[in-house]
């Protein structure tokens, strides 16, 4: 009997398990995942300790309005004629739609507001519900990350025996195959 080869596959070198859990570690993307939410979670923390502190917010405003009407004549009460002159309207102001929107435009009636408006958060219970709801997330999420950086490195370890297993069956049956060809020669 002779074999029709000499063992295609080469026997694979020795993986130190350190390094390989490194590699492993460093591609898991549910450790991303972990990574990319401990990080949400971060700002929301941020946030919500934000909201505790006092803040100061600059308003300023600019704005323009068209005005325009009818003039109304006014009249005596005791009479009911007319007064001449009593409610006189700007020229700019008299008219309908037409005058109202060409005064939008024109820039006839601007207005500008600023103003300053100071918060202090004195019993703001959501804020600190809310960073201490972050930091019990921030907690889980370092659990999560132990937890699968220890499964990975259980998966490791149970790849590197199973792969030197199969390295000393391999071996084994090349000394078997070394045995049953000395045999062969002997006969």
């Amino acid at each position: 009997v002779i074999p029709a080869d000499a063992g295609a596959v080469a026997p694979p070198s020795v993986i130190e398990l350190k390094l390989a859990v490194e590699e492993a570690l460093r591609h898991r993307p549910e450790l991303r995942a972990i990574d990319g939410n401990a990080e949400g979670n971060e700002v929301a923390r941020r946030q919500a300790e934000d909201a505790l502190k006092p803040g100061m917010n600059l308003v300023l405003s600019y704005s323009l309005a068209g005005l325009a009407g009818r003039e109304r004549a006014v009249t005596d009460p005791l009479t009911g004629i007319a007064i001449p002159g009593a409610n006189l309207l700007p020229p700019s102001a008299q008219g309908g739609f037409g005058t109202s929107v060409t005064s939008l435009f024109g820039g006839n009636y601007q207005s500008v507001q600023a103003g300053v408006s100071f918060d202090f958060p004195l019993h703001n219970r959501k804020a600190r519900a809310d960073a201490a709801d972050a930091a019990i997330v921030k907690k889980q999420l370092e659990f999560m990350r132990t937890r699968a950086e220890q499964s990975i490195a259980a998966d490791v370890r149970n790849s590197l025996q199973a792969l030197e297993t199969a390295r000393q069956r391999r071996k084994a049956a090349d000394s078997g195959a070394q045995a049953a060809a000395d045999k062969l020669a002997s006969e």
